[in-house]
């Protein structure tokens, strides 16, 4: 029994450290790339949906003028658009590494944790049974 818990204990605290990692950066990995954050920043400032109007033929400087407003107006909402969604993704890649840091901790004290929390079962079992038979 005490060689089986020595070789759990060496493989929680070494071989698991190494999956733990592995998948932890996995999923920061996939929080990245799902919310597109290397497309979303090279396309930071293209028009929303590459929704726009072509310049007219020949010099009318009012339609000119509306084509650049329009274009102009369309690559600020893309912009909005994906700085909304990079924000978002900003907070999802916050939680993400949060959670994977509170779990590193738990996963380092758990073993004594569930240790302890066996011996005061065991502790709390053995005073209980000791008022049932006093009284």
């Amino acid at each position: 029994m005490v060689r089986v818990l020595w070789w759990y204990f060496l493989w929680h605290y070494s071989h698991s450290f190494e999956s733990y990692f592995r998948i932890w950066r996995t999923i920061l990995w996939g929080v990245f790339h799902f919310f597109s954050v290397p497309f979303l920043v090279r396309t930071l400032v293209a028009p929303l949906m590459r929704t726009g109007e072509t310049y007219a033929k020949g010099f009318d400087p009012a339609q000119w003028a509306q084509t650049f407003l329009l274009n102009t107006i369309m690559r600020i909402v893309g912009m909005v658009a994906r700085l909304i969604v990079l924000a978002v993704g900003g907070l999802v890649m916050a939680a993400a590494v949060l959670a994977g840091v509170v779990g590193f901790v738990v996963w380092l004290v758990w073993p004594f944790t569930l240790a302890a929390l066996v011996v005061a079962g065991v502790l709390l079992a053995m005073s209980g049974l000791r008022m049932i038979v006093v009284s």
